[in-house]
């Protein structure tokens, strides 16, 4: 996981190619890319991320014959054979795009005090991630919603 404060087109790949090129790239299968606004040690962020500004048509390149190790439980028994320890790494660019990035979206998020009002209407269910529970969770007025720079946890809505 790599978080990033873009600086020109193609810094992200540029970041993960790096990393596969070092040590610290040994034996990795995917590696993601996401922007300084992300926490990329909380995979609950991550995976926002991976589904609001991944596009997976142009955002994810293969990389064949990368790095690897015998350990490796992926590489086929003809290819051990042949000490053939190499593997394939999908990089996946979770970053709004470079050129348009200041026009990208803003992030809605909800400020904690209105999400622990909605937590706690009576008859409204909804999924948290932290404790588990599945249902569906309603605001009745968006307008609760803030929009802002800094992203903060929101909860997927779920049916």
């Amino acid at each position: 996981m790599i978080s990033i404060k873009q600086k020109y087109g193609g810094h992200a790949k540029r970041a993960a190619m790096a990393l596969l090129g070092s040590t610290y790239g040994y034996h990795r299968r995917f590696v993601i890319i996401v922007d300084d606004d992300i926490d990329p040690s909380n995979i609950d962020d991550v995976l926002w991320a991976l589904s609001t500004r991944c596009d997976p048509a142009t955002a994810i390149n293969v990389i064949t014959e990368a790095w690897s190790t015998p350990l490796d439980p992926r590489i086929t028994p003809d290819a051990r054979a042949q000490r053939n320890f190499t593997n394939s790494v999908a990089v996946i660019n979770a970053c709004r795009p470079y050129h348009w990035k200041d026009q990208y979206a803003k992030t809605c998020y909800f400020p904690e005090e209105t999400r622990r009002k909605t937590r706690t209407r009576s008859g409204r269910k909804f999924y948290d991630w932290n404790n588990g529970v599945i249902g569906e969770w309603i605001l009745e007025n968006w307008s609760d919603g803030v929009l802002g720079d800094e992203r903060q946890k929101a909860y997927t809505l779920g049916s």
